[in-house]
This record gives C-alpha cells, sequence and structure tokens, in this order.
C-alpha cells in the first residue's frame, strides 16, 4: 500500500466520521455488528466505531478479520480498552482462500475493507472476493472500500521510493518470514526493493531484486533451493489505481449498488459505500420471491438451510452468473405477488439449478416437485450427481421421496446418508439393489442394525467408486471385532468413520486383526471406545493411514492374542488420541513404534501425572517425532508425589525447548480449595470443534493466559460450579453447548453469565447434563436460544409449588410461541402430567426420545398419538428410553386396538423402543 494513504484515510476517517455512520446506519436504528477484514491498526478504526456506537443504544459489536492471531490479540486489546462498551470478536481466517463465515446477526452489518487492501487484487479478483462477502451479507447491510486512486505516474512513485525505506524493510520482513515458516536462508542485505509503473493495466509491480549472484537454499527439501543471478527479481503483490469509473465498474460487477463517495482533500484517495442489491444475492430473493408467489403452501422454503452442495455445474460460472443478471433485471420488489407469479415462469433452468445448488435434495423435491410437469422434469432429467440426505422426515413423506426420487435416480447418487434405524432396511432389502446404486462414493449409515450391515456387506465389495464409509452400530458393541474385519475387507475405502456405542460397566474386548486384515483406508475415525490394546494391530493393518482419530482409548484389561509386526506408517501426519487412564509408558511404546513422521498430535490424557513431565516429553518429542509442528495436549489430574506441587510439575513446560517450538501452556482450577488438582492445556489449540470451558477463580491465585484458536470451536462444555464477570475467552462461532452443572451467577442471570462466552443466539443445539437444573431457568435460557433445533435433558427439575403460575407467564408463553425445538431428548422418566408440559411448550417437535413412568406408559403414549391433539400433530418419530421389552408388544396392540395410527414401524434396539410413522 502507498504509505501516504494511511494518512490521507485518516483524514477522510476525521473529517466524515459522522457522514460515514450515518450512511452505513440507513433507517436501521437497531444493534450493528461491523467486520473490518484485514484487521490491525485500531487508530482510524477506532473514530469510526465510535461514531456508530453514538448512533445506538445497543453494544457495537466489532469482528477484526486477520490471517495472523498475534495482530488480533493486539486489535483486541487496544479496541477493547479504548471503548469498554464495544464487544470485540476476532476471527482469524484468510478471507481470500477461505470463507468468511459471519455470526448470525439480528440488525445490521457493515464489513470494511480499508487501508487499500483491495489494490492488491487484480480488478476480476478484487470483484470476486466482493462478491463473495456479499453472499454473508442482508439486505441492508453494507462494505465500505478504501481504495487508492490514479493520479500522477511520478506521484505513485514516490510513495514507494521513500526516504524512510518503509517498503524496504515491508519486502525484508517478507523475506524473513520465508525463512522462519518455510526454511530459507535469504541473506535481506542483497536484495533490493523495486517499484515499475505498469501503464497498460494502471498498476505498480513491486519487486525484490537480487543485487549480487547467490544460492539460496532450503533447508526442507534441497530440490526448492533457488539460484539467482544479478538483477534476478522476485514479483511480490501488484497496487492497482482506480479512476471513478473502474470503481463504478468495480462495484457493478461485484453485484454491488454504489451510495455514497468520500474523498481526500486532493482527491488521492477515496472511501465508498457499497450496498448488498437485488442482483448480488439472487439466490435468496428468488427463494423469497417464489415464497410470495406460492404462501401459504411452500412457505418454508425460506427456511430450508443453505447448502452448497457439490458437483458439476451446468455452465462456467461467469456466463451463469451473467445470465442471471440479464433475467433478473427487470424484478420490481414492489410489484404485486401475481406478476412474481408470472417472472418465476419466465425463469429459466438455469437460475433454478442455481437454487438447487443452495437446498438440500428432499427441501428441493418437497417445495417444487409437485408442482407442475416443468419443475418435475427439472429435478428428474438432470445428469448432475446427486446427494440423498434421509434424516428427520415422517414414514408417508419417505415412502413418496423414496418412489419419486431415490430409486428412479438411483444411478445418480453420489453420497446417500440415513439416519433413522428404519431405512436401511426398506433400503437394501430388495436383493441386490445396491448394486445399481453405481455411482455411490459416500454412504453413511446412523443406527443401522448389525444384521442388516451383514446383509449388504457383500454388495459394498462390488460398488465401483465407493470410497468414503461411515457407520454407527444401533446396537451396544462389546467386541468390534468383526465390524472392523468387514470394513477393512472394503479394499477401495479411504476414509471410514465408526461411531461405537458401548455399556461403560461392561468390560471391552480387543478388536482381534490379523494380517489379513490390511486396508487401504487413509482417514479413520473412532468416534467412541476403543481397547488400547489393539492399537498395535490396528495400526499394523493401515500402511497408508494419513489422518487417526479416536475419541477414547481404554484399557480392556484383555491382552492381545498376537501382536502384529509394526509397519512404518510414513503416511501418517495427524494423531488425535484421548487416553482414558492409559500409563503414559504405554503411550509411550506406542509413539516410538509409529509416530516417527506425525506433524501434529493432540492428545487428552488424565489420571497419570507422568504426563506432566516436562523432561521426559522434550526427550521423547526430540528423538522419537522429529517432523512434529504442533503438539496440543490437555491434562486433567491431581498430584500424589508430595515432593512436588502442581505448579513445580507444569513450570517446567516454560523451558527453552517448549518456547523456541512455540508450543505454550496454561492451567485452569475448577476450585480453590482443591489447587494440587487442574487441567493443563495447550493455548494455542489446533483446530478444537469442543472445548471444556471454566470461569475463573473468584480469587486469582494463578494466571490464566488467553487462549488462541478459539474460532475453530463448535462446541463449548461449561463445567464450573460458580460463574463470574471475569471471562478471558469467548467463542465466536460456537453452535452447540452442554452445561455439566447447574453454576451459582452471583448477580447476574445464567443467559447474561452464558452471553459472555458463546453467542446464544447462535446456537443450535442445547445440552443440560446435570440434575439440579430447575425447569424454569430451562425456559429462561430458551428465551435467548431462539435458533435451537434440538435439546437434551438429562434430568428436569420441577417446582410444584408454581408450576400454574409458571405457564401462564409472558415468558412460557413467549417461549411457546417462538421456539423451532424440532429435536427433544429428556432421559428424566417424565410422567403424564410432566409430558403435556412439555409438548405444549414444544409445539413443533418431531422428534422425541424420552424416559416415560412406566406405570403411565399407555396414557402417555394414547396422549401423543391421539388424532384429536393438535400439540403433536408434527412430531412423527419417538423413542422411550430404558423399558422393558415387553412394552413393544403392549404398544402395539394398543396402537392396533385404538387405530392410534394406520401406517408405522415398531422396533426394540438395546432396552430402546422405536416408533415411527
Amino acid at each position: 500500500m502507498h504509505h501516504s494513504c494511511s494518512r490521507r484515510e485518516q483524514q477522510i476517517f476525521e473529517t466524515n466520521a459522522e457522514d460515514i455512520a450515518a450512511q452505513a446506519q440507513g433507517a436501521c436504528k437497531n444493534q450493528h455488528q461491523v467486520a473490518q477484514l484485514g484487521a490491525g491498526i485500531a487508530d482510524r478504526v477506532a473514530i469510526l466505531l465510535n461514531a456508530i456506537a453514538q448512533r445506538q443504544t445497543e453494544p457495537l459489536y466489532y469482528i477484526p478479520v486477520n490471517v495472523s492471531s498475534t495482530a488480533l490479540d493486539m486489535t483486541k486489546t487496544t479496541m477493547q480498552s479504548r471503548m469498554p462498551g464495544i464487544f470485540v470478536i476476532p476471527k482469524t481466517v484468510n478471507y481470500v482462500t477461505e470463507k468468511l463465515e459471519l455470526p448470525n446477526f439480528i440488525g445490521r452489518t457493515l464489513v470494511m475493507c480499508i487501508g487499500a487492501s483491495i489494490d492488491n487484487f487484480s480488478r476480476e479478483e478484487a470483484a470476486m472476493m466482493l462478491e463473495k462477502i456479499c453472499h454473508q451479507l442482508q439486505a441492508g447491510d453494507g462494505i465500505l472500500l478504501g481504495i487508492d486512486m490514479f493520479k500522477d505516474p511520478a506521484i505513485i512513485l514516490s510513495g514507494y521510493c521513500d526516504t524512510n525505506r518503509l517498503h524496504d524493510k515491508f519486502h525484508g520482513n517478507f523475506l524473513r518470514r520465508l525463512n522462519r515458516e518455510f526454511g530459507y536462508n535469504f541473506d535481506v542485505d542483497q536484495f533490493r526493493h523495486q517499484a515499475i509503473w505498469n501503464e497498460r493495466e494502471s498498476r505498480v509491480e513491486l519487486v525484490i531484486e537480487s543485487s549480487c549472484s547467490q544460492r539460496v537454499q532450503c533447508n526442507h527439501n534441497i530440490e526448492k533451493n533457488i539460484d539467482f543471478i544479478t538483477g534476478d527479481k522476485v514479483h511480490t503483490p501488484d497496487s492497482y489505481k482506480y479512476t471513478y469509473e473502474q470503481i463504478i465498474k468495480l462495484i457493478k460487477d461485484a453485484g454491488l449498488e454504489l451510495e455514497k463517495i468520500w474523498n481526500d482533500e486532493n482527491k488521492w484517495f477515496i472511501r465508498c459505500v457499497g450496498a448488498r442489491s437485488l442482483i448480488c444475492h439472487l439466490k435468496q430473493n428468488i427463494i423469497m420471491q417464489y415464497r410470495i408467489a406460492f404462501q401459504p403452501t411452500y412457505l418454508n422454503i425460506v427456511d430450508m438451510p443453505r447448502i452448497k452442495r457439490k458437483g458439476n455445474h451446468v455452465v462456467q460460472h461467469s456466463s451463469k452468473k451473467q445470465k442471471l443478471k440479464n433475467e433478473i433485471s427487470i424484478i420490481d420488489i414492489n410489484e404485486s405477488a401475481s406478476a412474481y407469479r408470472c417472472l418465476l415462469e419466465d425463469l429459466s433452468n438455469e437460475i433454478f439449478y442455481e437454487i438447487f445448488d443452495h437446498l438440500d435434495n428432499y427441501h428441493i423435491y418437497k417445495g417444487f416437485f409437485h408442482l407442475n410437469r416443468r419443475f418435475k422434469k427439472l429435478m428428474m432429467n438432470s445428469n448432475l450427481p446427486m446427494t440423498i440426505n434421509i434424516s428427520t422426515m415422517s414414514k408417508s413423506n419417505f415412502e413418496n421421496y423414496y418412489n419419486d426420487i431415490l430409486i428412479p435416480n438411483k444411478r445418480r447418487i453420489n453420497t446417500l446418508r440415513s439416519s433413522n434405524p428404519f431405512v436401511a432396511d426398506i433400503l437394501f432389502l430388495p436383493p441386490r439393489l445396491l448394486l445399481e446404486f453405481i455411482h455411490l462414493e459416500t454412504l453413511i449409515l446412523d443406527k443401522i442394525k448389525m444384521k442388516t450391515f451383514d446383509k449388504i456387506f457383500v454388495e459394498l465389495m462390488f460398488l465401483p467408486k465407493l470410497h468414503s464409509l461411515t457407520i454407527s452400530p444401533g446396537e451396544y458393541v462389546q467386541s468390534s471385532s468383526h465390524l472392523f474385519s468387514s470394513i477393512f475387507s472394503l479394499h477401495k475405502l479411504k476414509y471410514c468413520k465408526i461411531i461405537i456405542q458401548t455399556k461403560v460397566s461392561e468390560t471391552m474386548f480387543p478388536a482381534y486383526l490379523s494380517e489379513y486384515d490390511e486396508s487401504p483406508i487413509e482417514y479413520l475415525i473412532i468416534d467412541g471406545r476403543f481397547p488400547f490394546e489393539s492399537l498395535n494391530n490396528l495400526l499394523s493393518c493401515l500402511p497408508r493411514l494419513r489422518h487417526l482419530s479416536i475419541s477414547t482409548l481404554v484399557k480392556s484389561g484383555f491382552e492381545e492374542r498376537r501382536e502384529l509386526p509394526s509397519t512404518k506408517l510414513k503416511y501418517l501426519k495427524y494423531i488425535s488420541l484421548n487416553l482414558d487412564y492409559v500409563r503414559f509408558d504405554q503411550f509411550e511404546k506406542i509413539l516410538k513404534t509409529f509416530f516417527h513422521y506425525v506433524e501434529i498430535l493432540r492428545i487428552a490424557t488424565l489420571f497419570d501425572e507422568a504426563y506432566l513431565n516436562a523432561k521426559r516429553w522434550e526427550e521423547l518429542l526430540s528423538i522419537h517425532m522429529p517432523c512434529l509442528r504442533i503438539f496440543d495436549m490437555n491434562h486433567c489430574d491431581s498430584i500424589r508425589n508430595n515432593s512436588l506441587t502442581y505448579h513445580d510439575l507444569i513450570d517446567q513446560f516454560n523451558s527453552s525447548f517448549w518456547i523456541s517450538k512455540q508450543w505454550f501452556f496454561t492451567h485452569q482450577h475448577d476450585w480453590q480449595q482443591s489447587l494440587e488438582s487442574g487441567m493443563f492445556y495447550s493455548t494455542n489449540r489446533y483446530r478444537r470443534q469442543d472445548y471444556t470451558f471454566y470461569w475463573e477463580l473468584a480469587d486469582k491465585i494463578c494466571p490464566h493466559a488467553e487462549e488462541n484458536n478459539l474460532n475453530s470451536v463448535k462446541h463449548v462444555h461449561v463445567c464450573s460450579k460458580r460463574a463470574n464477570k471475569s471471562c478471558v475467552n469467548y467463542f465466536p462461532n460456537a453452535t452447540q453447548l452442554s452445561i455439566k452443572r447447574y453454576f451459582e451467577t452471583l448477580d447476574d442471570s445464567i443467559s447474561t453469565s452464558l452471553s459472555r462466552i458463546v453467542p446464544l443466539q447462535q446456537l443450535t443445539k442445547l445440552v443440560i447434563e446435570c440434575y439440579n437444573f430447575p425447569w424454569e431457568e430451562i425456559v429462561k435460557l430458551l428465551c435467548f436460544t431462539p435458533n435451537l433445533d434440538a435439546l437434551k435433558l438429562d434430568f428436569i427439575k420441577f417446582n410444584e409449588n408454581n408450576i400454574n403460575l409458571m405457564t401462564k407467564s409472558k415468558t412460557y408463553q413467549y417461549v411457546s410461541n417462538t421456539n423451532k425445538i424440532k429435536n427433544l431428548d429428556v432421559r428424566h422418566a417424565c410422567s403424564y402430567e410432566r409430558m403435556r408440559l412439555i409438548i405444549n411448550l414444544f409445539p413443533k417437535l418431531e422428534y422425541l426420545k424420552t424416559g416415560v413412568n412406566r406405570k403411565e406408559i399407555v396414557q402417555i403414549v394414547r396422549f401423543l398419538l391421539s388424532k384429536s391433539n393438535n400439540e403433536t400433530q408434527n412430531l412423527f418419530f419417538l423413542c422411550i428410553s430404558e423399558i422393558p421389552k415387553i412394552c413393544l408388544k403392549e404398544l402395539n396392540f394398543l396402537i392396533k386396538l385404538e387405530n392410534l395410527l394406520g401406517d408405522y414401524f415398531i422396533t426394540f434396539i438395546n432396552r430402546d423402543l422405536y416408533l415411527w410413522w
């Protein structure tokens, strides 16, 4: 960037901050969130944020976006010290190469791309980047751009040949980063900066020129050595300069509408606001118009999840985009619904395929298939690969979907997912039907009976393209030998995820594997308990393994019949293990044998304090894991060695070895009375999606470091007994929350305490695993989690004295009328009266899993299945847990005797009764 741009940008902010804030706010008076791309310098941004904050009563949300977590930490610290009332939610992401996901937000969003950072992209790249950002915005949102204007080339180049040698320093840092991150040995003093003006492209071409003949070596790979002669150049990012006409074209090509421009005094630098236009968000608006034309029958199309499905497109992106613009440009948002109906029929097939690209296949079928013959042909006559996800749908809807879509298109299906215990039998029982799925690449079978899997296993071996399998047996698995041997016989498999349910009280038998079980699997994920004694043989059977993740490695107490010869796993780069009471010396043997080439190691351990021996780790990693780049550790334990304290052990991880590797750690104590136990873990966690959270102690005994890379966390587990207002960490992208204990909140409400660590409005799943969480508090919390789809409760604690009063309260009525919960799991055995209370609160339920009072089971089932009960009109799946098998016969007799259901399936798995209608 031209070094004078920052001064001129500062001048624009100081002069026009109020006007920019007013333009960004428009007629919207509610909350704002401001996202800054490439955030780093807080001075200029603070001026505008202050102006926006002063125009609203609600807190302002500021989202700095940068690829550098260090830069974001500095920005967050600076902004919170200057503006204590602001909420800073950093996002560590490369917004150019990765998808930028902004938090769901009720209010207006302003995205800032300032500092002339847009100038480093070509015209086409800049338009595409802005268009990509547009897809995160809603109607009324805006983008604020900072752009360096075209001027006399002599003036432009003077900024790149400055006397302070700023660009020399910048390029010096660039070369040092190549040395640090990629193992090169550039001599910074042997290169000099040059700026060249390209008249034709209206850009400054920035290069680093070698001032002598030299060889730059790469420590990691000798083939990457570079030989330079005097005058050889390294081309760094260009800097494009814009005329007014080029700015207007850029904004138009991105699908934006230019609203206003601000200049500096010389008109060398400008700032402009672009608003999201109709064309920019064509796909979403067409769906909105479709709703207007055909409501109320297909109103739910608007609420369908936008799932971008992979596949070959009909035409190239550029021509498709232009076609969409041409065909939609005539739409006037203020026209009548009849005009929309007419225009919908006039739209081309390409536009509808664009819409279909953002919807689940079942939702396309439900919304379009039966409209007319044209839409039916659109779905049936395409050659595009098809993804089928059979999850939550009624039995009658599934049968229609099966006959209309699945069977006629079985040769197009490349991904098939079933998460219903009844569906697999329907899909695969017809002999040799599975063999006709000749393009099937990915198969996901959830809650499948092992008898069904055994029947289809041979057919799976003959599917020519099947390379990915996810399987979750419906029954408890005590010995996994048969399951693993079967899966390892699929010789085209590259990816496999196995979800195993076991009874914790039962001993886990080893998975007996032999040399005949060798498999080509490269990615293996085991979600469930797996015997540690079988790990050696498991790894020996996977010579091409690249990625291994096991959620729980347990000691079974049994020995393997025969230990297979170990194999050098030269492709294995990633290991994630949760060790459950496995001693360090046992794990150390596996590490020395198999982990030589591993680059990323994530382990969670407990019980054995030897895992906190820093010197032992240092020796182990230095000798046996020389390729390790990331060491992500989490250890829970108490100290039994009286000669050392907990802090004596963990302080050993501050030596020069750990600092040189940039591996840093912190720890927490759950309660003050037990400072010899705690949780010790890495501060820079590698892409962890789950996080165990403890509030800091009221009296800070130990310093607690702020952690990095929290943007990857999707599921937060809150485990503290007491909450306070001091929260170091915030999880901006969390969508699931688990509460392990009913915590004290002092003077705050539970929702206020939780909002300091997660965005409650963003949550889609809530799990409450404690037995003393009051029902009234659950209802209050649901007021602040409007997007919940799934709720799981271990126990419901009712206050018998005020149940009637609570059901009449405004809070209860509000939750009942607004919540979107479709999936409810209650482990507590509910009585008939409690069941009625629950159903009244969740009228949109589709899936219900619950315990019931054994004496009232008939009355409860009769209530849930009654045709006159409007409160359960959306319910079509019921699981009653922990009941004797005799109930299967009793309830089947009841349903038929009283004609509660016409067409249904009923079965019994693992002491759970499943009913689907």
